[in-house]
């Protein structure tokens, strides 16, 4: 199914991406929220919004790729991830996935 081809991803992808931390996300459109398929160091899902308010959503609503050279420094970053794991983000590169259909989305 696309949930386990998604997490053997994910360390594919942050191997090619040379991070320290990948995380793969999947649009929930039923619901209007981004959920992790697969994230390193986290366990459980993280559940977000499909908005422009955080750095995941501002790359689903645009579709465009966002790098952040000082994620401490965007508005959008939120640090309780890092706080519960941590791990201090330093950067964050975030990059659309797309389905031949549109970006890779969750059934709801």
């Amino acid at each position: 199914d696309i949930q386990h081809l998604l997490s053997c991803l994910e360390p594919l992808v942050g191997s090619l991406a040379g991070v320290e931390r990948c995380t793969i996300w999947a649009i929930n459109y039923p619901t209007s929220e981004i959920v992790t398929c697969s994230a390193s160091g986290i366990s459980g899902s993280i559940v977000v919004p499909l908005s422009d308010a955080s750095i995941v959503g501002s790359v689903a609503v645009s579709g465009e790729t966002i790098h952040i050279l000082d994620a401490y420094k965007d508005v959008r970053f939120n640090s309780a991830i890092d706080k519960q794991t941590g791990f201090h983000t330093r950067n964050v590169l975030c990059i659309p996935i797309y389905k031949p259909d549109g970006l890779a989305s969750k059934k709801g």
